[in-house]
């Protein structure tokens, strides 16, 4: 028999210790080699992270424009969230923040307890000069230049029929990724786009809380970071800090002198958005204005009808009010086409491209009726209408977008083909809807129509960033059990553990025998 065979009480000192040496070394090999993969494994977990979304409305996944904003950032931007235990809003703003800081170094995310740690919160708050309440979620963006402040109401969507009954609203959407990708846009630009609505023709308000006002629109807007003013027209020139100009269903007419401000504003690369409804009265007769004409320079004609569409009514409304999911090809209504989301206009005209040959200028019709809708001209004999050979036959134009292209620039002057990142292009652009109605508090809620017109207004400010960011439906999971059903669950949790007790004390028998 061999020594290395023999039993360690036999064998000789320097076998015993040769094999403890061997030992050894085979574990500190596998220490090692333990220790290799797993920073192996932590590294590969670090450069390859990934994460992964399994709620159902996919409420934490990115859109593309997001991933782009966040991809493109050059300056350091700082997320500080208040936020304490048990608050939805606020773990939902964390977690989709996590996914922001995720795509760049440039994003640092803070959370900060108010009640665990008072005094950072203070010192932060004091900061920001804004507060906290308890229960809420803040969220903070800083570039150190300038900051933007969001509280819980600006990151939700909220249902409030259930208030009529005593009951508190419930949230029906997250707004989260276009309100933050909204300040990450604005910051990064460092300025706040100035949105001016006309007023002294009867246009729709901002502060109107009769249904007819555009507070939805101002909440809707509010969240991408935009200042809106009301601004009488008459006699004044644009101010030049102006972004965009609305005219937002006027009823009177513009003078002249007007239109000639809102050519100059034009011709130096400004934005408009008309929201024109049909003339039925004297006192809406814009066809008699010179507003058909000056529209008509830009390659835009204003019909002077009422556009039906028996085909596409709702139900229990006229052929006035009608659903339209037939679009064009253009970014501010891709989004919708893309989803297949229908808009709902009620008392609309036509607003049709015309054949206009303007170098670098293209027109492009965004919405448009059935083959079965048609342009009224006969208003007089409202609300008995068919379709004839004086009417607009369908499928009508509904609404028209207008992008002049300037001239590149040439290779003498020193200038560059294409301008630097984050400046708007020097041609004006222009969008005539033939109705206002759409985006009015009583009906922007209404299928798409909050989108378009927020779509719309974002590509005249060309923050085309922010195109198709909708908010999305929050999680709510919950488990619901008849009386019946609700017993059987508990029998059932007590009898399991009975049957193991029952199963164990049979095997105990067994064996004792």
């Amino acid at each position: 028999m061999s020594e290395s065979n023999l039993p360690p009480s036999q064998q000789s000192p320097p076998s015993m210790a040769r094999r403890r040496t061997v030992e050894a070394s085979t574990l500190g090999v596998g220490l090692v080699l333990a220790v290799l993969l797993l920073g192996l494994v932590n590294y590969f977990a670090w450069k390859y992270y990934k994460q992964f979304d399994w709620t159902s409305s996919e409420i934490y996944t990115l859109s593309e424009k997001t991933k782009n904003v966040v991809g493109s950032l050059t300056q350091p931007v700082e997320v500080v969230v208040f936020t304490g235990p048990g608050v939805a809003m606020g773990e939902q703003s964390l977690e989709l923040l996590e996914r922001y800081r995720a795509l760049s170094p440039q994003l640092r995310l803070r959370e900060v307890d108010p009640i665990k740690n008072l005094s950072e919160a203070e010192r932060l708050l004091e900061r920001y000069a804004t507060h906290y309440q308890e229960g809420t979620v803040k969220v903070v963006f800083d570039n150190g230049a300038s900051r933007r402040i969001f509280e819980e109401d600006d990151l939700a969507e909220y249902d409030y029929s259930p208030v009529q009954m005593g009951g508190p609203p419930t949230v029906t959407g997250f707004k989260g990724e276009a309100v933050f990708t909204g300040a990450l846009v604005e910051l990064a630009s460092g300025e706040r786009p100035t949105i001016l609505f006309t007023v002294g023709h009867g246009e729709k308000k901002l502060d109107d809380f009769s249904g007819n006002g555009l507070r939805g629109v101002q909440e809707l807007l509010g969240r991408d970071n935009v200042t809106m003013e009301e601004w009488a027209s008459l006699g004044k020139q644009v101010p030049e800090a102006t972004s965009l100009i609305v005219v937002a269903g006027p009823r009177g007419n513009f003078s002249a002198p007007e239109l000639e401000a809102f050519t100059a504003y034009l011709d130096g690369g400004g934005r408009m958005l008309w929201l024109l409804d049909p003339a039925l009265s004297a006192i809406a007769d814009l066809q008699a204005a010179p507003l058909g004409d000056w529209l008509a320079g830009y390659g835009i004609e204003l019909g002077e009808d009422l556009v039906v569409d028996p085909d596409q009514a709702l139900p229990f409304f006229g052929a006035d009010t009608f659903f339209v999911n037939a679009y064009g090809s253009h970014p501010v209504i891709l989004p919708l086409a893309e989803t297949q989301t229908a808009v709902i206009l009620a008392l609309a005209r036509s607003v049709t491209a015309s054949n206009d040959e303007t170098p670098g200028r293209t027109r492009t019709e965004l919405l448009e009726t059935s083959s079965g809708g048609w342009g009224e001209t006969s208003l007089e004999r409202l609300p008995e209408v068919e379709a004839e050979e004086t009417d607009l036959l369908g499928p009508v134009s509904l609404a028209v977008a207008v992008e002049e292209i300037a001239p590149e620039a040439g290779p003498d002057d020193g200038s560059s083909d294409s301008a630097p990142a984050g400046e708007k292009s020097a041609g004006m652009r222009m969008i005539v809807f033939g109705d206002s109605d759409f985006a009015a508090d009583n009906q922007i809620g209404n299928q798409g129509n909050a989108a378009l017109i927020d779509n719309a207004i974002n590509w005249l400010l060309e923050r085309d960033t922010l195109l198709g960011i909708p908010p999305k439906k929050p999680e709510q999971v919950r488990l619901s059990l008849t009386r019946q059903q609700l017993w059987r669950t508990y029998l059932l949790t007590a009898l399991l553990p009975l049957l193991a007790i029952v199963a164990g004390m049979v095997v105990y028998f067994k064996r004792r025998r």
